[in-house]
């Protein structure tokens, strides 16, 4: 796949620019908001201006050597099905698929966190194999058991 449309390699070049800017500490830089494949970047204007700021951005990634952090892996247990989820037999009936295979797909796949969400925890992952990608609920459930697992879209 072609490093500008995969996913992985965004969120990882957006990792490693986030890192960049936060280690330079660039003079007006007030917040470092990643996503995705994006970085927010809020600063100061009385503190510097735009043109400054990218050239002292540029500096920051050019100096950084782009050297990414040591990643981990994470194996996290998911329960399926029941009341620990009672989605399991929506995202089968969507997918075309038994809540079972479902559950094998689902489980066999390695995800990438993209970025973290707006709880603290709440990880916006990367990875999920196509055939599971089920659209977003038409209302946001307002409560989310902890430690639960989603999928919405991608």
């Amino acid at each position: 796949m072609h490093p500008v449309l995969d996913p992985a390699a965004a969120a990882l070049r957006r990792r490693l620019f986030h890192h960049a800017i936060a280690l330079a500490r660039i003079s007006g830089v007030v917040d470092i908001v990643p996503a995705y494949t994006t970085v927010l970047l809020i600063f100061d204007p009385m503190a510097t201006d735009p043109v400054r700021l990218e050239n002292d951005v540029r500096a920051a990634i050019s100096a950084s050597g782009q050297t990414p952090w040591e990643s981990r892996e994470i194996t996290i247990p998911v329960v399926y099905g029941g009341e620990f989820g009672p989605d399991l037999e929506f995202v089968a009936y969507h997918t075309g698929l038994s809540p079972q295979e479902v559950v094998h797909r689902h489980a066999a796949a390695t995800y990438i966190v993209a970025c973290m969400g707006f709880a603290p925890g709440w990880a916006y992952l990367l990875g999920l194999p196509p055939e599971l990608e089920t659209p977003r609920l038409p209302n946001p459930r307002t409560r989310v058991p902890a430690g639960s697992v989603g999928i919405g879209g991608a």
